[in-house]
């Protein structure tokens, strides 16, 4: 049966009128970008055939005013917000994803205000410019005559006041009675959670709040307010909200916590919207409903979801079990649905069809995955007709937003949760997404700044972007390739203006002879050529002879990348003494040729003896090549360093086969202090051949890229530090030695990373041919 007639999107206007459940109040909400609207003809109708029944189930989109009717279970909770906007003019409303804080509010709390008296609504959603929502939802109240144009030119500007705080919002609001003076006015704040997951600058996210908080502080004296702010967010977003005091202060007195349904609640989600049409659900089939989804956490767009697709499946005016079951349950609804259309698609649609929902999802910090609304721009234009597919199927909606660009979004977090093919490619790519987020955060700080060149991308941003952009260059819009663009040209513009200034350091040093000369280049801050830092660390090479060496182990307990036991040829080489220190490579990053650490410790910056010897750690993959190259060396292949390491005759630990002790690692025993210790630390913990510290302190970048195993062992896989030939995505490279925080980390232990992925145990040990 086809439901074309059933629900139709409605999206595009910047007003929404429509008549609640009683049938007798228009109800018009300002600036509600509803995400479908759905006419539900009452079954006393005489055009109401049994096959045309239109749903009364809202499946993954929320309840809107026109829905009243056909919204149960949260009767209690609509009086509690009822009462609430007597005595209080914020209202913040949390809950967890899918227990219907956005439905509560339309469909209960408008229609319950709009039947009691004099209301006008509009709503916003914070979205990455809070200030620019909220003035496009104010601006209609207070300029009614103004065309749609002038309107949008008119919310730039109050924006701009808001921003500046020139323009107070209690002004707005007093504007706004003046011109209606028998009106009260409930301003919504949708999925305040964007602030958080959309706004990326702390600064602005505080300004915006301490702009609300300004005109809805709530006083117990007040009986009655003029205007009222109701917020609908997250409840995992509570913390975030509690960082800025200003707002906690607010909300651990005035928040409404939105609990899931009881048993009683959902049988009246499920039954009652059914009897108004006249349709019954076979023998136990209620129940049926009720156990599979009574216990699930956010159930209600999965319940209405699986009741919409039950709808489309009733032998006339029944639900049956068959039905049931044939649409996979209510656990398996959603996900059925999804992949039925997914499974369609060509190999290249398939593709682009990856490539779209990922940037409809934004990762998660300490909190689930939520969805984020993506312009056509972003995803480009050749994908948009894909993009209207997906809406017809109801997985996403598509609108458009204040300054008329056409948007689209999941339909329904739901979605992200359920769909386990959209969860696999959210894995495979968090770390892309991540960085993207991130990327995207510093543009509009970049914007902010009127584009000046301090705020654009430079030493490891600047290096990170290039990978991917390397990487990704086709899920880059067109803006965030511009962008790496400038940050580019203006490295290369930097490095041709060093690279003359280090021309003439290399004349005044050719003039000048002697240690003195280079002691002078030092302490003066002209650091520019790698036979310098030679100079520095002449003499702590160590040479590793050639040799039949035992790589890898059969001991049960090691992973399965470090086996088999085997031997090999390895020529000689030279390994560095100790690991690379703070001291060195600071040299580095002031002769312009290393970047800051990722991570930047705290002894990074600590200019005493002791704590300049402690090794450098924090750095990438790409950071430690660097620096390696800059003295004229490479980093290790992980043959050579557990060669060196555990000499070769293959011991377990470069001392020996004896279990570490204090006197010779620096791990973590009990009672000892924790953090690295200087480089020139634990002597008699040293290898066969001398090296200092390669069990314990920091974990060391090699050059070889991870394999699974040692039985068909490439040794040729060694990056030659050029992103661009392999990729390091999916390859990653072994880091060897374990960090200061293992207790046992033997010679053959190794971990598999990607190229940035780093922390405040990831040092540096150079080699040489």
């Amino acid at each position: 049966m086809s439901e074309k007639h059933d629900i139709h999107q409605n999206i595009t206007e910047s007003e929404y009128a429509a008549t609640s459940g009683s049938g007798n109040a228009s109800i018009q909400i300002y600036n509600y970008y509803y995400g479908e609207s759905v006419r539900i003809k009452p079954a006393e109708s005489t055009d109401a055939v049994d096959e045309n029944l239109l749903c009364p189930y809202r499946g993954l989109f929320h309840f809107g005013p026109d829905d009243a009717a056909f919204f149960f279970g949260r009767e209690v909770f609509t009086e509690e917000l009822f009462a609430a906007t007597r005595s209080r003019n914020f209202i913040p409303v949390l809950g967890a994803s899918g227990s219907g804080k956005s439905s509560v509010v339309f469909a209960g709390l408008v229609p319950k205000l709009q039947q009691s008296g004099h209301w006008l609504f509009t709503h916003f959603r914070p979205g990455s410019d809070p200030f620019h929502a909220l003035a496009v939802a104010l601006v209609p109240l207070y300029t009614p005559d103004l065309n749609k144009t002038e309107q949008i030119a008119q919310a730039r500007q109050l924006a701009g006041y808001f921003r500046e705080a020139t323009v107070p919002l209690a002004d707005v609001f007093a504007l706004i009675h003046q011109n209606n003076p028998k009106h009260q006015v409930l301003l919504i704040a949708d999925q305040f959670e964007e602030l958080y997951t959309l706004c990326g600058q702390q600064e602005i996210r505080h300004s915006f709040l301490d702009t609300l908080l300004a005109s809805f502080q709530t006083s117990l004296a007040q009986s009655e307010y003029n205007h009222v702010l109701v917020t609908t967010m997250r409840a995992d977003f509570l913390g975030n909200a509690l960082l800025y005091p200003p707002f906690g202060d607010v909300l651990k007195t005035d928040i409404k916590l939105i609990r899931s349904m009881n048993y009683s609640e959902l049988e009246q989600v499920i039954i009652k919207p059914a009897e108004k049409s006249g349709v019954t659900f076979e023998a136990g089939l209620v129940e049926r409903i009720l156990n599979d989804v009574n216990s699930q956490p956010g159930n209600l767009p999965l319940l209405e979801f699986g009741l919409t697709q039950l709808w489309k499946q009733r032998k006339g005016k029944q639900l049956t079990h068959a039905a049931y079951q044939e649409i996979g349950e209510i656990q398996g609804a959603l996900a059925r649905h999804a992949s039925q259309h997914y499974d369609k698609l060509n190999t290249t649609q398939k593709e682009q069809v990856r490539r779209i929902f990922i940037q409809l999802v934004r990762p998660g910090e300490g909190t689930e995955d939520t969805r984020r609304l993506a312009t056509k721009a972003e995803l480009g234009g050749s994908c948009w007709g894909l993009v209207k597919q997906l809406a017809d199927a109801r997985l996403v909606v598509t609108s458009r937003n204040a300054t008329d660009c056409e948007t689209v979004e999941v339909v329904h977090e739901a979605l992200i949760r359920e769909w386990g093919i959209l969860r696999e490619w959210m894995e495979t790519d968090r770390d892309f997404r991540a960085w993207q987020e991130r990327l995207r955060a510093t543009m509009h700080q970049w914007e902010d700044k009127h584009k000046d060149d301090g705020a654009l991308l430079h030493g490891a941003l600047l290096i990170e972007a290039q990978f991917w952009q390397q990487q990704r260059l086709i899920q880059l819009s067109e803006e965030e390739r511009i962008f790496i663009h400038l940050s580019l040209a203006l490295r290369d513009k930097e490095q041709t203006e060093r690279e003359k200034l280090e021309r003439k350091a290399r004349r005044l040093l050719e003039l000048r002879v002697g240690g003195l000369s280079i002691l002078l280049a030092l302490t003066t801050g002209i650091i520019a050529y790698p036979y310098v830092l030679s100079w520095i660390a002449r003499g702590k090479m160590v040479n590793i002879p050639a040799a039949s060496v035992i790589i890898g182990t059969n001991d049960q307990e090691a992973q399965g990348n470090e086996k088999p036991e085997w031997k090999t040829n390895l020529p000689s080489f030279y390994l560095e003494k100790f690991e690379v220190s703070n001291h060195q490579y600071r040299l580095c990053v002031q002769a312009g040729k290393c970047t800051e650490p990722l991570r930047i410790a705290p002894l990074y910056y600590d200019n005493s003896t002791n704590a300049s010897n402690h090794p450098v750690v924090g750095v990438t993959a790409q950071q430690a090549f660097d620096y390696c190259r800059w003295i004229g060396r490479r980093l290790p292949t992980e043959l050579e360093w557990e060669r060196a390491a555990r000499g070769a005759e293959g011991r377990l630990w470069p001392w020996g086969n004896e279990p570490p002790t204090r006197n010779r690692t620096n791990i973590l025993f009990e009672g000892e202090p924790e953090g690295t210790k200087p480089v020139q630390s634990y002597p008699k913990g040293a290898s066969p051949e001398g090296v200092f510290n390669l069990v314990g302190n920091v974990w060391e970048w090699t050059a070889s890229y991870g394999q699974k195993s040692y039985s068909k062992y490439d040794q040729k896989q060694v990056w030659d530090g050029d992103g661009r030939r392999k990729n390091l995505q999916e390859d990653g490279l072994v880091r060897r030695g374990g960090g200061w925080q293992d207790t046992h980390r033997r010679v053959s232990a190794k971990a598999v990373t990607l190229n940035f992925d780093t922390n405040n145990s990831v040092g540096i040990r150079c080699a040489s041919d």
